[in-house]
């Protein structure tokens, strides 16, 4: 029998079913899909592209993003995982965490905009997600507004010749 990751409906969360089928996914999977869950496209689609220029960026300028937190920064290619780069931010719901962020990348005003739209959409389905998942176990006064929303943007450069290589699959275990 095949089995898949759980899809849940945000938009049927309310409901019995839905809400106990997230705690199971929770329980047995550890992880799952959601749909439905009101971030408009076009906002990700801006923070794709926001996303692409800030990691098209000079590698100094890369580096000023600096640790919070063990591994939150800037991780440049290297010779133990040459295929991955990512930048890293402690908290994407914080104003003053983006702000710092956007500070270190020398972000323009349009950019920081779209990161801080997308930080706080991204945030609050944090907390609804995580208010939902403590209702289904019976914690009915939960509060996840104050807890950090890390955020990690990884990229990683396969290209023909490294895809099926002991470099691209040690690659795609780490970045797991």
């Amino acid at each position: 029998m095949e089995e898949t990751i759980p899809v849940i409906d945000l938009e049927k969360i309310s409901e019995q079913s839905e809400c106990q089928k997230l705690r199971e996914a929770c329980e047995r999977w550890g992880c799952f899909r959601i749909i439905n869950h009101s971030i408009p496209s076009t906002l990700m689609s801006d923070m794709k592209i926001v996303v692409q220029a800030l990691l098209d960026l000079p590698m100094d300028i890369k580096k000023n993003n600096k640790d919070v937190i063990a591994g939150s920064g800037y991780m440049a290619p290297s010779a133990v995982n040459p295929l991955y780069e990512a930048l890293g931010l402690y908290d994407l719901g914080s104003s003053q965490a983006v702000h710092e962020f956007c500070s270190q990348l020398n972000a323009t005003p349009h950019q920081r905009e779209i990161m801080e739209a997308y930080g706080k959409a991204i945030h609050d389905l944090a907390v609804k997600i995580g208010q939902t998942m403590a209702e289904s176990l019976g914690i009915g006064s939960a509060d996840f507004e104050d807890w950090p929303c890390q955020f990690r943007i990884n990229k990683y450069s396969f290209t023909q010749e490294s895809v099926g290589s002991l470099e691209s699959n040690y690659t795609q275990i780490q970045g797991s």
